[in-house]
């Protein structure tokens, strides 16, 4: 099993990627990789549909800079297209690693 590490803002994070029950897409969640403790989840599950391979990055409020730590961890490459959720857009990316699914 590979371990996935992002920086993301002051935490360093260890990656866990789940799947959503709704709709089987796949989510990430970052954990402190100090103590285990939650840090964010980096993923949506929009109600447009999000292809195989691809995930939704909410990179607003909280998880502002989230894209970008995807991005510098090799995790995520943005392919510049939104997809709408309540009042914004989650970016669409392509997953660069193959997600160990919990």
């Amino acid at each position: 099993m590979h371990t996935y590490r992002v920086q993301f803002q002051e935490w360093t994070c260890i990656v866990e990627f789940r799947r959503y029950r709704h709709g089987g897409g796949v989510a990430i969640y970052l954990v402190d990789a100090t103590d285990g403790q939650p840090v964010a989840m980096a993923t949506i599950n929009p109600e447009t549909p999000v292809p195989d391979g691809c995930v939704a990055i909410k990179d607003w409020s909280e998880n502002t800079g989230m894209l970008a730590a995807l991005i510098a961890a090799g995790l995520v490459e943005d392919t510049g297209r939104r997809i709408p959720c309540a009042y914004t857009e989650a970016a669409l990316c392509r997953l660069r690693v193959t997600p160990e699914l919990h």
